[in-house]
């Protein structure tokens, strides 16, 4: 016997309510003019909104003014058939609203988007580490503020088409690198597909690429890493050996909770980007440093306190003593002098782990996997990059 699909009885009432929503929707207008032209239009409530449709579109792009009330009536059928087909009413009335209305431009998607992002941060998971990062949500806030989306905010978002996202991607290259308009394309994509995945928007547009150019960071060789290493305090060198060690992202270690972690067999829960989660051995060093620094009361999972960071600073500021990007940096750059070499804190120690892995001969797969890259041509980059003498998936030492 085939069991009857649950989704088919809801479905089924959309449709039913779509259909029953058509017979009635929208009014035609006439307001008599004196002398003049009659206004003709289409009278549409929609979300507690008002609407006056007075124009259709023109084959060559425009608009044309809707001039009597039989062709007002041929839009009104159609506007409501679309309903009647499943489209939504704000969906089916957009190719005949005025370019400034304000619920069908990209601007308040946009808001609604950022809004979800940020429940889904402040949701997390079981109130420990969030799915997306303070910064990355300041992140997709400040693009808006930044000035950034000002070519697409006002237009609709049925019109966001390739054409448009290409315009707007090449005035951004005219003032921003390369990479950070990649990453504007990409979250506006983002947006737009979560639009599809909601039924705002009917088809996702194809998105202009964006050409960066290969880079080669600067990581220093297993010999210079381990002297780095070395130049920071013990007490405060947990994250940065998660980082060099096992390749974890800065924001990886930050979040990293005792919770996450199994005292018996050294394995490291990681909660990586996007909410996606992979099970990890743990570096012997990195084992180490967790069994005599984290305080053996703190390993208890029912203690009923709030999520204890599994590599804390004790000289940070904040309630929990989870570390900072800001002060993470200036320790890292403190042991570079120290060291004599220079390199950047966000990259050095994670880069130089995926580099020692590639040259090592550890498959491209594996090594990914293990970083969290869920493309292989993620992980190529690191083959491209040169140092000498380099070092399995955790290395040996």
């Amino acid at each position: 016997m085939i069991s009857e699909n649950p989704l088919l009885p809801r479905a089924a009432a959309r449709y039913g309510a779509l259909r029953e929503l058509a017979k009635t929707f929208g009014l035609i207008r006439v307001s008599r003019r004196a002398g003049r032209l009659d206004d003709v239009f289409i009278d549409i409530h929609v979300g507690g909104t008002r609407y006056k449709l007075r124009t259709i579109p023109a084959p060559s792009g425009g608009k044309l003014r809707i001039r009597d009330r039989e062709t007002a009536e041929e839009v009104l059928q159609d506007i409501r058939a679309d309903i009647r087909n499943g489209k939504s009413p704000l969906q089916a009335i957009a190719p005949y609203a005025t370019r400034g209305a304000p619920e069908l431009a990209l601007r308040a998607h946009w808001r609604r988007f950022v809004d979800a992002k940020e429940r889904q941060g402040r949701v997390g998971r079981d109130g420990q580490a969030r799915q997306l990062s303070k910064g990355r949500l300041d992140e997709l806030g400040a693009h808006e503020r930044r000035g950034h989306l000002d070519a697409l905010l006002d237009v609709p978002i049925y019109d966001v088409n390739y054409g448009v996202l290409e315009d707007w991607r090449d005035a951004l290259l005219d003032k921003l690198a390369p990479k950070t308009v990649q990453h504007l394309v990409a979250d506006v994509g983002t947006c737009l597909r979560w639009l599809v995945k909601r039924s705002d928007l009917a088809r996702m547009p194809e998105l202009p690429t964006v050409h960066v150019p290969d880079y080669a960071p600067k990581i220093p060789t297993p010999q210079v890493q381990e002297q780095l290493l070395a130049a920071i305090p013990w007490r405060l060198r947990g994250v940065f050996l998660a980082r060099g060690y096992m390749g974890l992202r800065p924001s990886e270690a930050r979040r990293a909770n005792v919770a996450d972690y199994n005292f018996e067999t050294n394995e490291l829960t990681v909660h990586g980007k996007g909410g996606r989660v992979r099970y990890l051995p743990v570096d012997g060093e990195v084992a180490r440093w967790v069994q005599e620094r984290v305080d053996p009361k703190d390993r208890l999972r029912d203690a009923g306190r709030g999520p204890v960071p599994l590599f804390a600073n004790p000289n940070g500021t904040t309630d929990d003593k989870r570390w900072i990007k800001a002060s993470e940096g200036r320790v890292f750059l403190r042991a570079c002098k120290e060291v004599g070499v220079k390199f950047k804190p966000n990259e050095a120690l994670r880069h130089a782990f995926g580099t020692h892995a590639v040259n090592r001969g550890v498959a491209l797969d594996r090594t990914g996997a293990y970083m969290g890259h869920t493309e292989t041509k993620t992980t190529k980059r690191y083959a491209k990059l040169d140092t000498a003498g380099l070092v399995d998936v955790l290395r040996p030492r």
